[in-house]
């Protein structure tokens, strides 16, 4: 996947590849690939490595950060993990005990079908202690040890919850102590999930 978004912007990198009315944004396969690139990086600032997982719970009303989530994590040998049940407590905790998941992005503010509830909401049941905590405090999740970081796509400051804004790093290889990893065909880009099971499971 990786590879070809990096042909692609070698033969047409000024072509338009992405619009998103809502958002406002029209990118070409030259920004789409700056920015995935500058995710992917952010990743493995943070400690990700080839193999981690992160649980993607993404409103549609978002759906720039999910595209540039995916194509960054694909780009750092990162597993997207995604749920059908969009609006289920029950649903997030079994995605992140299932696949020891290092991280989750969501949309803080996404209101959950027929309550006056909010994904936060969610969140904050399942994790008790984010309400605790204080800016640099590492996450220490009773439920979740393996979870090493939380990504919100509002503006809004939470505890314990970075930006998403805030997640990407622009830098060159010369640079950074980092550098993309290899992909390979067998790399697991997405797993999504239903009713507790794997219901499709998409490598390179």
């Amino acid at each position: 996947m990786a590879g070809l978004l990096k042909t692609s912007v070698i033969t047409n990198g000024e072509k338009d590849i992405l619009r998103i009315n809502n958002q406002k944004i029209n990118w070409s396969l030259k920004e789409l690939d700056r920015y995935s690139s500058a995710f992917a990086f952010g990743l493995m600032e943070a400690g990700f490595a080839r193999g981690d997982s992160l649980v993607l719970w993404i409103d549609r009303a978002n759906n720039a950060e999910c595209i540039v989530s995916q194509m960054g994590a694909a780009k750092a040998g990162v597993t997207c993990v995604s749920f059908d049940e969009r609006d289920s407590q029950d649903a997030l905790d079994h995605a992140l005990r299932h696949s020891n998941a290092k991280g989750l992005i969501f949309s803080s503010n996404a209101s959950v079908t027929d309550t006056d509830k909010t994904r936060m909401d969610l969140v904050h049941n399942l994790m008790p202690e984010l309400k605790n905590m204080y800016a640099g405090d590492e996450l220490d999740m009773a439920n979740y040890p393996h979870l090493q970081h939380l990504v919100q796509t509002g503006h809004q400051a939470i505890r314990g919850v970075n930006r998403w804004k805030d997640v990407a790093v622009y830098t060159g290889p010369a640079s950074s102590n980092f550098s993309m990893p290899e992909n390979h065909p067998d790399d697991v880009l997405q797993v999504v999930l239903k009713d507790g099971s794997e219901m499709a499971v998409n490598t390179n």
